[in-house]
C-alpha cells in the first residue's frame, strides 16, 4: 500500500481558468482571497505489481502564466487501485472553472465567474457562487445553496435541491425530484419528467416563471404579498387552489385550465401538467405531508460524498437495498423491521471498509434512519388514521388512500405501496 501526500503551489492571478478532467476521482473546488493557487492531494493506493508510481504518472498540473490558465488532469492507471483519494483546489475567488468527472463527485464554494461542470455518476454541490454557472449531470444528484448566478441546470437520475439562490434559473431533469427552497430567482424555467417540482417563491416585484411536468406533482408555494398572474394547466389530475382569491376554470383542447390573478399581477406564473396534480398553497409543505425519503436521500447523498470513489459502487448497492427493505416495511411492525434492517447495514459497512471513517458514516446513516421512522410515522398517525374494528378501519384506510391518488397528494406508485402494505398488514 502506497500513500501519497503532496501539495503543489502556483503563483496565479485573479481571473484564473481552470479546466479539470478526471476519471474515479473527484475534487473540491474553494476560492480564497489570496492570488496563490494550491492543490492538495491525500491518496492511498495498490498495485498489482508492487510499483510505486511518480506523482507525473498519473496526475497532470500546467499553468500558462501568459494566459493565466491552468490544466489538471488525473488518470488513474491500468495497475493501480485506488483505496483512497482526497484533491482540493484553492483558486482565487473571481475565477473560471471548466471540469469534467466521471465516477467523481464535484464540490466549489466561494467563487465568482463562469463555470461549466459536466459529471457521469457522480454528485455537484455548489455553494456561495456568483456568476454564470452550466451544469450537466447523469446518475448524480445536484445541489445548490447561497448561490447568486444564472443557472442553466440539466441532469438525468438525480435529484435536483437548490436552496437560498437567486438570479435566473432553467432547469430540464429527468428521473428525479426537483425541490427549490427560499427562492429568490427573477426568473425560472423548470422542465421535469418522472419526478415532482416543488418550488418555494419569496417576495419579488415581477419576473417570468415557467413550471412544466410530465407524471408527476407540481407544488407551488406563493406568499400572500407575492403579486402574481398564475395560470395553471393540466390534462390528467387535479389543479388544487389553497390560497385566497377569485380565480377562472375553463377547459380548452382537453386541458382543464384556471386562472388566478392577485394584486398586480406582474408575477407571471405558468405552470402545465400531464399525468400529475397541480398544487398551489400559501404555506411551505412540511415533508411529513407526504411519505416520500427526502430526509433519507439527502442522508445518503452526504455520505456518498465522503465515500472513496472506488468503493462507491459497492456501497451504493448496499444502501439501495436498506431503501428497498424499508419501503416494503408493514406499518404494524415499521419500527423493529427498520432497527432490524439499520443493524443489517451497519453490519455490512463495518465488514467491507473496516476504517475509523465507519463510525461517522453510520452515525449518519442512523440520522437518516431515524429522520425516515419518524417521517412514516407521522404520516402513518395522520393519514391512515384509527379505528377499533380493523376491518372497517382497513376499509376507512383504503377509501382514504384513494382520496389522497385523486388529490394529487400521493402519486400512483406511492398508494400503490400504501394499499399492498395495508393489505399485507390484515393478511389479505
Amino acid at each position: 500500500m502506497f500513500k501519497v501526500e503532496r501539495t503543489l503551489k502556483s503563483s496565479t492571478g485573479s481571473g484564473l481558468k481552470v479546466k479539470f478532467k478526471s476519471k474515479n476521482i473527484g475534487i473540491r473546488i474553494k476560492g480564497w482571497e489570496t492570488e496563490e493557487s494550491e492543490l492538495k492531494l491525500e491518496m492511498e493506493y495498490s498495485s498489482a505489481s508492487g510499483r510505486e508510481y511518480d506523482l507525473g504518472d498519473y496526475l497532470i498540473l500546467n499553468y500558462d502564466d501568459k494566459l493565466n490558465e491552468m490544466q489538471i488532469e488525473f488518470k488513474e492507471l491500468a495497475d493501480m487501485k485506488i483505496v483512497f483519494a482526497d484533491l482540493k483546489l484553492s483558486v482565487p475567488e473571481k475565477s473560471e472553472i471548466n471540469a469534467d468527472t466521471e465516477n467523481g463527485s464535484l464540490s466549489m464554494q466561494n467563487l465568482n465567474g463562469i463555470f461549466e461542470l459536466k459529471t457521469e455518476n457522480g454528485s455537484v454541490t455548489a455553494s456561495e457562487i456568483t456568476g454564470g454557472v452550466t451544469i450537466k449531470t447523469e446518475n448524480g444528484s445536484l445541489r445548490l445553496k447561497e448561490c447568486s448566478c444564472e443557472c442553466n441546470l440539466k441532469n438525468e437520475n438525480g435529484a435536483i435541491k437548490i436552496k437560498e439562490c437567486n438570479g435566473d434559473l432553467k432547469i430540464v431533469n429527468e428521473n428525479g425530484q426537483v425541490r427549490i427552497l427560499g427562492a429568490g430567482y427573477d426568473s425560472a424555467e423548470i422542465i421535469n419528467e418522472n419526478g415532482g417540482i416543488y418550488y418555494e417563491f419569496c417576495s419579488l416585484e415581477e419576473g417570468k416563471f415557467t413550471f412544466k411536468n410530465e407524471n408527476g406533482k407540481i407544488d407551488l408555494i406563493v406568499p400572500d404579498d407575492l403579486n402574481y398572474d398564475l395560470t395553471a394547466r393540466n390534462e390528467i389530475g387535479n389543479i388544487n387552489i389553497s390560497v385566497a382569491g377569485n380565480y377562472d376554470k375553463s377547459r380548452e383542447n382537453d386541458m382543464n385550465i384556471v386562472h388566478l390573478v392577485h394584486k398586480s399581477g406582474k408575477v407571471k406564473i405558468d405552470a402545465s401538467n400531464e399525468n400529475g396534480s397541480i398544487n398551489i398553497s400559501g404555506d411551505k409543505i412540511r415533508k411529513s405531508r407526504n411519505f416520500e425519503f427526502f430526509n433519507f436521500s439527502d442522508i445518503f447523498n452526504d455520505v456518498m460524498d465522503n465515500i472513496p470513489e472506488i468503493d462507491k459502487a459497492k456501497l451504493k448497492i448496499k444502501l439501495d437495498k436498506a431503501k428497498d427493505k424499508i419501503e416494503k416495511i408493514n406499518f404494524k411492525d415499521v419500527e423493529s423491521k427498520i432497527n432490524t434492517t439499520l443493524k443489517k447495514v451497519e453490519n455490512a459497512i463495518e465488514k467491507e471498509f473496516g476504517s475509523e471513517k465507519s463510525n461517522e458514516i453510520l452515525k449518519k446513516v442512523k440520522t437518516g434512519f431515524k429522520a425516515a421512522l419518524k417521517d412514516f410515522e407521522k404520516f402513518s398517525t395522520k393519514d391512515m388514521g384509527n379505528g377499533s374494528n380493523e376491518v372497517e378501519t382497513a376499509e376507512k384506510s383504503k377509501l382514504k388512500i384513494l382520496q389522497m391518488l385523486q388529490n394529487g397528494k400521493i402519486n400512483s406508485e406511492e398508494a400503490e405501496k400504501l394499499l399492498k402494505a395495508l393489505g399485507d398488514k390484515n393478511g389479505r
